[in-house]
């Protein structure tokens, strides 16, 4: 069954967990997923999504957990996503992400975990990762990133 996320799924307000992991789901992420501010966990990983991420998203200040790997996401990382402040986990890996690399990921210092891998984004590695000090899970394989890696990566206790 291939469907959409209905638009009517930004009455839910109350919604704490959505998980449509492994689903035939297509189109695009409705802006109305930015009325779910009691969201702590929204995983979409592995369907059929398109288009960019929605600065909308932004919006879920409670979340944690935002997973949408595995799709067809394309465009830049909006820089919304440097609102998501309590955010623990944050996987985007095996879409079509363009650009350099996101300055504003590193302000997200509560990240765990940071799945960027086989993107399309470009530059190099910033040091301002080291902000990223409770991190321990790092993928940004199969990434156009060119240059060192950053020594300061290295003392960085949790990875």
């Amino acid at each position: 069954i291939k469907w959409p996320i209905a638009e009517g799924i930004g009455h839910l307000i109350n919604l704490r967990y959505l998980d449509l992991c492994y689903n035939l789901i297509n189109g695009s992420i409705p802006p109305e997923i930015g009325n779910l501010k009691s969201l702590v966990h929204l995983s979409l990983f592995h369907n059929n999504l398109i288009g960019p991420i929605l600065s909308a998203v932004g919006h879920l200040i409670n979340l944690e957990i935002l997973d949408i790997g595995q799709n067809e996401i394309n465009g830049s990382i909006p820089p919304e996503i440097g609102n998501l402040t309590n955010l623990n986990g944050l996987a985007l890996d095996v879409n079509k992400i363009t650009g350099p690399f996101p300055l504003i990921l590193c302000h997200l210092t509560n990240l765990t975990d940071l799945s960027l891998s086989s993107n399309q984004i470009h530059g190099s590695i910033p040091h301002e990762l080291t902000q990223l000090t409770k991190i321990y899970f790092l993928n940004l394989s199969s990434n156009q990133l060119s240059g060192l890696i950053p020594i300061e990566l290295f003392e960085l206790e949790t990875l």
